[in-house]
Order: structure tokens, then sequence, then C-alpha cells
């Protein structure tokens, strides 16, 4: 009964949404879309074969750039045979949404039609509820475009997009109608904090048990353990692997270790763009891959991390995965997953195993040619941990990484040791040592419809470091477009800076109301352009305290 009034709840509120849109027909995806699949010039690789055949939840385990994205949309085909339902794409950073979107959409390699494949967006979403709410016969120019990414039965999302309905934050009912009967494609589903790594596992066992939805699991980097807690609580059976052979000939990567900080390497990178190499530079932080981007003489170069606003980080991804790519791309951990991106070769920053293996993933991604051990390095690995570092990363972890690379320096790695080192660096954890899982899914069974959970709401963002804020020189921007009511694009030019820094320039934060809008958004008063993004440079603010659009 409790889920019947979830379910009939937000089906009336979708339908009313709908209904003043304009919207008289729900895109499904169709057999047809899945064309592309078979339209390579290669023969399917085995775990391809095997995925495109499971009827049930799985786990595929490959290297990174071995059809890891087809083989869990052929999975996805085989589901909707039987049974439609949406889908959610789920990837760990925002900065690889937009270019999935792109892809699974296209005709090469995708859908290929982009009425199926839509992102969930934050604030717009806020602003629909809120025109909706408030019923005053306003006219709002994006509401059939919001309305339209809404419906979409593929979309392309983070976990917290999913998660927060766990928590009854505003709307819970429409997520889980949405949710209902649908299909999970989780890709590296464990590059989180262990606590959100938990909690994530959990609620999709819940969801499997009461909402009947069905998940694939993918990843280049797990280790064993967690591969283990996620088979032993989702009751996944079916583990799915490249054939020895396919993984036997994978011989991409050579790695070398350098006894330095990467600004100490810039004569070294700049070496190699003169050669006409192209060269990935990955940095820790936003601030040291905009240092070294600044320090590369380079006519086609571009900087790629997290504190751009969304506009120009789409801007950016279109040049990066364009025919015409940059030779040299810098950037921070927002290319480690998901964007399928080739280069020569890459200088890093010291990391954990997982995610140095995932930022080699995007070097001779295509393998035009097997490497040897006469061959140069192309991966490249400063060893200096900087305090910085070390508030990103466990320490431990990186240095049990440096160490492990140490022996396996100036060799090419097989691709079948892989498993091997990352279990070695990571010791198990205890899933449900403080009875989480309990504790959450007694929550979950708790949440009924038409009730607010302030409590559990306030849990849930404070699991989030970053706050959107609006830098002050696109004040203007998106000032015009709230008159216009464009707030799809309005809510494009909001960056995200962490919690700490977001203390630490309180002083430069102002804010500003829109009128009608129970809701304030902060600016702050840092410079910002497109080409390096949100800065550390002061800007003075001339508006007052607060203002009002």
């Amino acid at each position: 009964e409790k889920f019947q009034n979830i379910f009939l709840s937000a089906s009336l509120s979708i339908c009313d949404h709908n209904a003043s849109a304009g919207i008289k027909n729900i895109p499904i995806i169709q057999e047809e879309n899945f064309a592309f699949l078979y339209n390579k010039k290669h023969e399917p690789y085995h775990h391809q074969k095997i995925s495109w055949r499971e009827d049930d939840n799985a786990l595929l385990i490959a290297p990174t750039g071995q059809g890891k994205t087809e083989s869990s949309l052929g999975w996805l085909q085989n589901q909707l045979k039987k049974r439609q339902g949406r889908a959610f794409y789920i990837l760990p950073f925002t900065a690889s949404i937009n270019a999935m979107t792109k892809r699974v959409s296209s005709i090469k390699d995708g859908f290929g039609n982009e009425e199926l494949v839509g992102l969930l967006h934050g604030k717009a979403k806020f602003f629909i509820d809120e025109y909706y709410e408030k019923k005053d016969g306003q006219s709002l120019r994006d509401l059939i475009d919001i309305n339209k990414k809404i419906i979409k039965p593929f979309k392309v999302v983070t976990p917290f997009q999913i998660l927060k309905w766990a928590f009854g934050v505003k709307g819970f009912e429409k997520g889980f109608t949405e949710l209902a009967g649908s299909y999970l494609i989780f890709d590296e589903i464990h590059i989180y904090d262990r606590e959100l790594f938990r909690r994530i596992l959990f609620f999709i066992e819940w969801l499997i048990e009461k909402l009947e939805v069905k998940v694939f699991i993918m990843t280049a980097t797990m280790p064993s353990f967690m591969q283990n807690h996620i088979k032993e609580i989702l009751n996944i059976t079916n583990e799915i692997r490249p054939s020895k052979a396919e993984i036997l000939k994978i011989k991409r990567h050579k790695i070398k270790l350098l006894d330095s900080t990467i600004n100490e390497q810039i004569d070294f990178i700049q070496s190699k763009i003169d050669l006409g190499k192209s060269v990935l530079v990955v940095c820790n932080t936003v601030a040291q891959a905009q240092e070294i981007y600044e320090a590369i003489r380079c006519n086609n170069k571009t900087l790629l991390h997290s504190g751009f606003n969304a506009k120009d980080r789409t801007q950016k991804e279109k040049e990066v995965q364009s025919d015409d790519k940059p030779q040299l791309l810098v950037g921070t951990q927002a290319i480690e997953v998901s964007l399928d991106i080739d280069y020569d070769l890459i200088v890093t920053e010291p990391a954990p195993l997982d995610a140095l293996l995932q930022r080699f993933g995007r070097v001779n991604r295509r393998e035009l040619r097997s490497l040897t051990n006469i061959d140069e390095a192309n991966c490249f690995v400063t060893t200096e941990i900087e305090d910085v570092h070390k508030i990103i990363y466990d320490k431990t972890l990186i240095e049990n990484t440096l160490t492990a690379l140490e022996k396996k320096q100036d060799i090419v790695i097989n691709e079948d040791i892989v498993q091997s080192l990352l279990d070695k660096i990571y010791e198990s954890i205890t899933l449900n040592e403080d009875k989480l899982r309990e504790k959450f899914q007694a929550y979950l069974d708790n949440l009924y419809p038409f009730s607010t959970y302030e409590e559990s709401k306030e849990e849930f963002f404070s699991q989030f470091d970053g706050i959107e804020v609006l830098p002050t020189e696109l004040f203007e921007q998106f000032a015009e477009h709230i008159k216009k009511q464009q707030y799809l694009e309005a809510e494009k030019l909001f960056v995200s800076i962490s919690k700490k820094k977001y203390m630490s320039k309180k002083d430069l934060v102002t804010f500003v109301e829109i009128n009608g809008i129970k809701k304030v958004f902060p600016l702050i008063g840092l410079k910002y352009n497109n080409e390096l993004g949100l800065l550390n440079e002061e800007i003075e603010i001339t508006q007052s305290r607060k203002l009002f659009i």
C-alpha cells in the first residue's frame, strides 16, 4: 500500500507536468537503437558476447579500453527484450557525464537519437518544482525542454543523483517511481570513500528486493575483496571477465618513475611536445593543473578540471574528443573515468594504484601497437608526495603504490598481473561492522509519501564536499538568463568548490536572491575565465551584499 501511494502521487505529478509541457508521447529505447553494437569492424570480445547474453545482475571485470561500455549496453538490450524500463548509466565524476551522454546519443557509438538520452539537472529541477507549486500562470520558456529531459528513458548521472532519494530528499516519490523496474549500470562503483561505497551497495540491495531493479557493475581497477562484497550483497553469481588469450595480448603500457615533483618535469613535457607527441598531464589539484598548463608552450592545448562551469566544461570535452584533439591535455581526476581519449604518453602526479590505472587507460588506448621491453616508457609517474596529496589520498596507499610500481618499471605491464597488484595494496574492509546495512535499509522502509525528512536531508548533503558558487564576473549572464526564464542556461554558469575553500573565502561571498523563489545563490569574488577556470585571484565586489533579480 505504501508503494502504491508513492507511485500514485508521483505519477499524477509527472502527468501534470507533462501535460503542462504539451508532451504527448513518452520515448522508449527500441531494438533498432542497438544496431551500433553490431556494426563494429572487429569481432566482439569474449566478455562482450557473454554480457549481451546475460539475463540477470552481473559484474564485469575488464581492463580499460576493452569495450565495457558496449558490454553494458548489450546487457541492457537483452533486458529490454523482456521488460521495458528506464536505464541509468552511473558515473563517478560529473566531468565524464556530458561526454558519455554525447557518446550514447551518437549514431556511431550509441542509440543515434538524442531524444533518448538525458542528464539529471539539479537546479533546473528546483526551478521547475517551484513553478508548478506556485501555479500563478507565468510562462516558463524552457518548460518543455526541461520536461523532455526528465522523461528520457536513458539517463547519465552520478550516484548522488539517485542516492538522494534514499534520504527522503524532496521529490523522492518521483525518484522511486523512476527507479522502479529500472536498469542501473555502474562504472567504477568503488572509487568513493568507504562510507559512500557501502551506502550505494546497500541501496542497490534494497532496490533489487523492493523495486525489482536490475544491475550491471563494471570495473577495471577494483580490489578482489570489494568484488566479493558486491557479489555477496547483491547475490551476483555471474562474474564476467575477458578470455585469458585476450588479456595476454594487451601490452599497452610501460611505466617509469620520476624522482621529482611534476613542476620539475616541465622541460621533459615540453621536449615531448616539441617532438610532436600527444601528451596527457594529470595533476592532483586544480591549482597545479593550471600552473602546468600555463608553463607548457603548445599551439593546441586544453585544460580540463572541476573548476570550470558546465558551459565551459562541455566545450572542452568537445575539444578533447574531436578529430582535431589537443596535442596537450592537462587535467585532474576529472579525466580518469569514461572519457574515451587516447594519448601517446602520460606524465602524472602520484596517486593510489586504481587511480593511476585509470589515468594510464587514456594512453595507447587504441593499442595501435603492442609495446616491447625495448620501447620507451609511455606512463611516467612523479614520486614526490606533497602535503596536498595527503589530503586528497591516503598517504600509505600512495607509498604502497610507488613501491609496487618500482618493481614493475621499465617492463611492459601485462594486464594479468594488475589484479594481484591491487590486492597487495588495498587492505580488506568489513562491510557492515557498524550495522549500517540494517540502519540504512530500516530508514528506507520508513519513507512515506507526502512526508518531509529534514534531518536525513541534512545527512545526505553533508556527504558532499562541493558547494556550487557563481563567479561574480558571470553575474550579468546569470541575471539575463533568469529574466528570460532560461534556467538550464543559468544553471550551467555555476562552479563547484570544496567546503574548505568556501570557508577560507567566505569573506568574498555575497548572495543573490531571485524574486518569488525561496532560495539564495552564493556569488564568489574570484576571477574566472573560460580557458583556466576559477582562479585564486580575488576581485572586488562592487554590488550590495544582497542582490535581487
